[in-house]
C-alpha cells in the first residue's frame, strides 16, 4: 500500500508540473473584454501556443488519471495475491504442525514397539530356559519311571511268589 501511495504522489507531482508548465507559457494577447461586453462566439479567447499547452496538459492529466486507476487495480490485485499467500502460508504452517504431531506420535509408537520387542526377547529367553529345564526334568522323570516299572515288576513277582508260597 505504501508503494501505491508513493506512485500516486509521484504521478500527482508530475501532472502538476505539466499543468504549471502550461501556465508558464506566455499567452498571447487575446481579445480583451470590458465589463458589460459580450464575448464573441466565433473566435478563440487565447491565441498561439496557450490553447495547445492547455490541451496537452488536459491530455496528460487524463493519462495520469488512467495510470492511477491502473495502478490502483494492480495494487488491489497485489493485495488479493498477498491475502492468498497468507492463506497458503497459514495452511502450510498448519500442515507442519500436523506433521510434527505425527512425528511425535510415531516416535512414541516406535519406543513402545522397542519395549515390546525387548520384553518379547526377554520372555522368549525365559521360555527357552524353562523349556530346557522341562526337557531335563522330563528325562529325569522318564528314567525314574523306568526304574519304577522295573521295581514294580519285582513287587508283582514277589506277590505271586508269596501267593504260591501261601498255597
Amino acid at each position: 500500500m505504501r508503494k501505491l501511495s508513493l506512485i500516486v504522489i509521484a504521478l500527482i507531482i508530475l501532472s502538476s508540473v505539466k499543468v504549471s508548465y502550461a501556465q508558464e507559457t506566455q499567452p498571447s494577447a487575446g481579445i480583451r473584454l470590458r465589463q458589460g461586453e459580450t464575448a464573441p462566439t466565433d473566435g478563440v479567447f487565447f491565441g498561439g501556443n496557450s490553447l495547445i499547452a492547455l490541451a496537452n496538459a488536459l491530455t496528460d492529466l487524463s493519462l495520469s488519471i488512467e495510470k492511477i486507476r491502473a495502478l490502483e487495480g494492480q495494487a488491489g490485485a497485489l493485495e488479493q495475491e498477498s491475502a492468498e499467500k497468507d492463506k497458503v502460508i497459514a495452511a502450510l504452517q498448519d500442515a507442519n504442525r500436523n506433521l510434527q504431531a505425527a512425528i511425535e506420535q510415531l516416535k512414541f509408537v516406535n519406543s513402545n514397539h522397542r519395549l515390546i520387542e525387548d520384553a518379547y526377547k526377554t520372555a522368549n529367553g525365559i521360555i527357552l530356559d524353562a523349556l530346557k529345564e522341562a526337557r531335563e526334568d522330563n528325562r529325569a522323570l522318564r528314567s525314574e519311571l523306568w526304574w519304577t516299572k522295573i521295581f514294580s515288576f519285582f513287587n508283582i513277582v514277589g506277590l505271586i511268589a508269596a501267593a504260591i508260597a501261601a498255597m
